[in-house]
């Protein structure tokens, strides 16, 4: 018997009946001022700083970066669909999400493995319920998944200087801070993980070219995730 054909085909199927859930479970309660608020938002960039109305929303904290571009992308559509449409583009980024978890647990273990998970992750009620609604934890789950894939491929390639992972790592890091400044706490674990990578790694490198590529690199990140 084949698991990883039977896991596969249970994923399709889970997958299938989110896209389906999506398209009738109808607007959250929270999902027209999410809408608006962003909309608000983007009025304000339309308008050069001029309209101000989406100070009266109070959400300072979230920036609103992935809300913003799906405000944009379902409001080009009817206003009868306005939620269908975005259930749809929050699915997406949910599966694009279980592809990193699939590519994170397959590094750290098995083709096998990383099946089972992203199959635990659908039969989740509380992330299969999640997925097409939310417009911030699903954002920032996607943010850290990503950050830890990108991560441990630049610790792997940290010697061989492609600033490819650099590059990705940043602008991962800003989609994530972008839809909600409380990302950077999840950050965290990576920072310290990366402290003791550094640590260890020093006593092997050449010295100064190895405190060059770190400030270069941190200086990459940086500007990358202000500017998204």
């Amino acid at each position: 018997m084949n698991y990883n054909k039977i896991t596969i085909s249970l994923i399709i199927l889970f997958s299938l009946f989110g896209l389906y859930c999506s398209l009738v479970i109808g607007s959250s309660w929270d999902e027209p001022f999410t809408n608006n608020n962003a909309l608000a938002k983007i009025n304000f960039i339309k308008s050069f700083g001029k309209n101000l109305d989406y100070l009266k929303y109070n959400d300072f904290h979230n920036p609103g970066f992935y809300e913003v571009i799906l405000a944009f992308i379902s409001n080009q559509f009817s206003k009868l669909f306005v939620y269908e449409i975005r259930h749809i583009v929050n699915l997406i980024l949910t599966f694009i999400t279980l592809l990193g978890v699939f590519f994170v647990t397959k590094i750290c273990f098995d083709k096998k493995i990383s099946l089972l998970v992203v199959l635990f992750c659908l039969i989740n009620p509380f992330f299969f319920g999640m997925m097409s609604i939310t417009v911030r934890d699903m954002p920032i789950c996607f943010a850290y998944i990503w950050s830890v894939y990108f991560f441990i491929k630049y610790i792997k390639n940290f010697s061989k200087n492609k600033i490819k992972f650099t590059i990705y790592l940043g602008l991962i890091i800003g989609f994530g801070l972008g839809s909600r400044l409380g990302f950077l706490v999840n950050l965290l674990p990576l920072f310290f993980g990366l402290i003791y990578f550094l640590f260890i790694y020093q006593n092997e490198s050449k010295g100064k070219d190895f405190y060059v590529k770190i400030i270069k690199d941190t200086l990459i990140i940086f500007l990358l995730s202000s500017a998204v």
